[in-house]
């Protein structure tokens, strides 16, 4: 799989080239951190901030009450040693739970490589479901943006903010 960059977010493809989903920056809403799209542009859903911690939640565009998952921001004192032999480049990991919060489905991680930084999504094993598989990883490449490369955020905001004044 690819993602490019575009106006205001990105287009995933797939290994032949055919667009599977859209990642599109909010446009309005303050509590999102933007939004999941099905390559007709209809969007199908929404990674919203909890209003109690820090906590994020990927909900379905038609009621925000439809939890998916869960997203759990781990700090590295829980991931102290996966840090301390040098493969995390970061202080956190995204724990990715089931709507109730009790079953781990996943987790994202940034690591270090040879010349770059690499985004890590890892499915458990049980987790089976492509349609889930994929929410997954459009939430990881969202995490990507707001949170690992924040001035990718910003670039993209600005051509996004372009798009409508034009």
């Amino acid at each position: 799989m690819s993602a490019q960059l575009q106006r205001g977010g990105l287009i995933l493809k797939n290994a032949v080239g055919k667009t599977i989903m859209l990642i599109r920056l909010p446009v309005h809403s303050a509590d999102s951190l933007g939004k999941l799209l099905h390559p007709s542009q209809a969007t199908l859903y929404k990674l919203m901030r909890c209003p109690s911690g820090p906590d994020l939640k990927l909900v379905r565009a038609s009621s925000d009450e439809a939890i998916v998952l869960r997203v759990e921001k781990v700090h590295v004192s829980l991931q102290s040693f996966g840090k301390a032999i040098g493969v995390m480049g970061t202080d956190c990991v995204y724990w990715l739970k089931s709507p109730d919060g009790q079953t781990v489905l996943g987790h994202v991680r940034p690591k270090f490589a040879m010349k770059r930084n690499t985004l890590i999504v890892k499915f458990m094993s049980k987790q089976k479901d492509i349609q889930l598989r994929a929410a997954m990883l459009g939430t990881a490449l969202l995490l990507l943006i707001n949170e690992v490369y924040p001035q990718l955020k910003i670039i993209l905001a600005d051509t996004q903010q372009q798009q409508n004044i034009d």
